[in-house]
């Protein structure tokens, strides 16, 4: 006996079975073809999401998903491209190590968060004094 087979004689039953070529030819690929709850799936991958940037002022793709959970990662999604996320990423990266931010601590995660919500949604976060950028 497989190790496959051990593993289909094992599994539960009930409708976590993958689609079959039936099922997915009458709909295509995307949520309603499969058949076990997925996680995280927003939109079907030939399917972007638009956002009106807030932060590049201009129509692009949005994120996959909200990056966090709760209220402030929903507004990120709602408002954010992935340009522009990919940007403050950058950013953060600078701050985490020209302040040497522990984000495993929750004093890190708060000033990550606030400098987040002042990189998108205030004046602007801005790199320490000392901060020179490579060459």
């Amino acid at each position: 006996m497989s190790l496959g087979q051990r593993w289909h004689e094992r599994r539960p039953p009930g409708p976590r079975s993958l689609p079959t070529a039936e099922s997915a030819a009458g709909g295509g690929f995307g949520p309603a073809s499969l058949t076990w709850p997925l996680r995280n799936v927003t939109f079907p991958p030939d399917m972007a999401h638009m956002v009106q940037c807030v932060h590049l002022g201009r129509e692009a793709e949005g994120l996959d998903r909200p990056p966090f959970k709760g209220e402030f990662g929903q507004k990120i999604f709602d408002s954010i491209s992935k340009e522009a996320w990919k940007r403050w990423l950058e950013h953060s990266k600078m701050l985490i190590n020209e302040y040497r931010m522990d984000l495993t601590s929750e004093q890190g995660q708060r000033i990550w968060m606030t400098e987040c919500e002042k990189y998108f949604f205030g004046d602007g976060s801005s790199a320490p004094a000392e901060f020179v950028p490579e060459k």
